[in-house]
């Protein structure tokens, strides 16, 4: 009897083994006919960002770009879309030539609501101020209504 519940036991294994094996055979396939199928948001990523990189490194090697512009990318519409600051330097005109001329209309400039240096000092401010509370035996942050 015990010997015929170890046969049942060991055959119920290799079955759902078996099970599995065709499972993830399936699960290749699928994989591979999804790979097959084109992402179009990825298409435009790999298109776009090597140019984009390249034009960045190419007009601002050593400086830091958030002075003058942030970038993201529009997925919804297929296109990058540069935040300016300041628009007016020479970096800025040539990296918009550029990339305008290498990417056409997946590339949009709009002008920044913000100012980057003013961040900056805000952030500044409220790290001091953090700091100073800390210093002074802590803090909480709570409204009050």
């Amino acid at each position: 009897m015990i010997w015929i519940s170890m046969c049942t036991l060991l055959l119920t294994a290799c079955g759902d083994k078996i099970n599995t094996l065709s499972s993830l055979g399936e699960t290749d396939s699928s994989r591979a006919a999804m790979s097959q199928q084109t992402d179009p948001i990825l298409d435009f990523q790999k298109k776009v960002i090597p140019v984009v990189e390249e034009a960045i490194h190419g007009q601002f090697p050593k400086e830091n770009r958030l002075e003058y512009f942030d970038y993201y990318f529009d997925n919804d519409n297929l296109k990058v879309v540069f935040l300016v600051d300041k628009e007016e330097t020479s970096e800025m005109k040539s990296l918009h030539q550029e990339l305008t001329e290498r990417l056409g209309d997946k590339v949009v400039f709009k002008k920044a609501k913000h100012n980057p240096e003013a961040l900056r000092d805000l952030t500044d401010q409220v790290s001091d101020y953090v700091q100073k509370l800390r210093l002074t035996g802590g803090y909480s942050v709570f409204s009050r209504s």
